[in-house]
């Protein structure tokens, strides 16, 4: 007898029922696995990158997740930048054109500026109430020849740095209209710093590596590079120099490209520690990452922005208010951190725009299910530019 001559009739068809139910479940299970991929996939592909927010700006999203607690609602995660800051004992400073209290609270709390370049006592007062620290100004004390108005300067203002610029550095066949310091003075400064501020140091700089430049980095704590291209020695003369002291003639001194780094690194290779700081200038905005990553290699601790001309001031423009574009160089370097804010945003169904569908992947075809309900700050972090390019080797 056949097998299925035992069966009776009705056990057959239950038999039969079974299978078909069986095959049900599993298209049912294949059909929610599958819609649950197009779930996935829908939000993945129209949660948006950034969203725009008139108390906060623009968040940058970073992930998403269904809400545990609610079917209805998805939560965000993201940041939003808030400011640039200082990055520890390495300080970016300005010469700037505006020395209005709004500018320079924004430099230092927007920007990221620690230092100060001042002349007056206006724009001292006025550094020192924006927030800077008098261990991070630059006090100007050039002074007349036979005047010793820089001991009043230094008494009556506290301030890191004392500087004189470009005290030595001489033209070839004259030097109309330019104050040249005798060696005396430059000594007799250094020697009335040190006994009345102990903690603050005597500055000056140049950019023509000749004797007179060489005997003033022997005096002063710091010598920095004011031009903005390369001077090189022509080994071509004779430079008539002008000067009272040191040698009356020498090799000329002729300018070159536009690039500074190579005088950088004679002025790293001459004086050493002594070349901890530079100039460089608003007008070389498209230069500046260079800059900033040139002076990282040479392990420059302070870059100060020569930005005191007007946009108009010839070679033009100045770019006296590029300053985010600035900063992002420096931070790009390592000379500024970046401050964001995270935030959690949470998105609600809409359940006036839900589509009362029997399938899933029916309803989310509409793409305006879920509006934002929150958005909330949580904390500030700081991030750091992991720029890792090793230090220039000097000859």
């Amino acid at each position: 007898m056949k097998f299925t001559d035992k069966i009776s009739h009705s056990n057959l068809i239950l038999i039969f029922a079974f299978v078909i139910f069986a095959s049900q479940i599993l298209n049912a299970q294949n059909f929610v696995h599958s819609d649950s991929i197009k779930i996935l996939n829908y939000f993945e592909n129209q949660i948006p990158k950034e969203i725009f927010s008139k108390d906060f700006g623009k968040i940058e999203i970073d992930s998403w997740e269904f809400d545990k607690t609610d079917s209805g609602k998805i939560i965000l995660s993201g940041k939003a930048f808030k400011n640039f800051l200082q990055n520890e004992e390495i300080n970016l400073g300005i010469w700037p054109f505006d020395y209005s209290f709004e500018n320079l609270k924004s430099l230092k709390d927007k920007f990221g500026f620690s230092g100060v370049f001042v002349t007056t006592k206006d724009q001292y007062e006025t550094a020192i109430k924006a927030g800077f620290e008098a261990k991070n100004l630059m006090l100007n004390i050039a002074f007349d020849k036979g005047s010793e108005i820089y001991k009043d300067r230094i008494l009556n203002f506290d301030a890191g740095i004392y500087y004189i610029d470009e005290a030595v550095n001489h033209a070839c066949f004259g030097n109309k209209n330019k104050r040249l310091y005798e060696i005396e003075e430059l000594i007799a400064v250094k020697n009335f710093l040190l006994e009345n501020r102990k903690n603050s140091i005597f500055v000056s700089s140049g950019y023509k590596r000749c004797g007179h430049l060489d005997s003033l980095a022997k005096i002063v704590d710091g010598i920095m590079y004011s031009a903005y291209g390369n001077w090189y020695n022509s080994h071509f003369g004779p430079c008539v120099t002008g000067m009272n002291w040191g040698a009356k003639y020498e090799e000329q001194w002729w300018k070159g490209g536009k690039d500074q780094f190579p005088s950088w690194q004679d002025m790293k290779s001459r004086y050493g520690e002594k070349f901890f700081q530079t100039w460089i200038n608003t007008y070389e905005i498209s230069e500046y990452e260079n800059h900033f990553r040139n002076a990282q290699k040479l392990n420059l601790r302070n870059i100060w922005v020569y930005g005191f001309m007007s946009n108009a001031t010839t070679p033009a423009p100045h770019h006296s208010d590029k300053f985010p574009e600035i900063s992002e160089a420096a931070f790009k370097s390592g000379f500024l951190k970046k401050v964001f804010t995270s935030f959690k945003i949470e998105m609600k169904k809409d359940k006036s725009k839900f589509q009362n569908s029997k399938r899933m992947k029916d309803k989310i075809s509409n793409r305006e299910i879920y509006k934002i309900e929150k958005i909330i700050p949580l904390s500030d972090f700081e991030i750091i530019s992991n720029f890792t390019e090793p230090p220039e080797k000097l000859e």
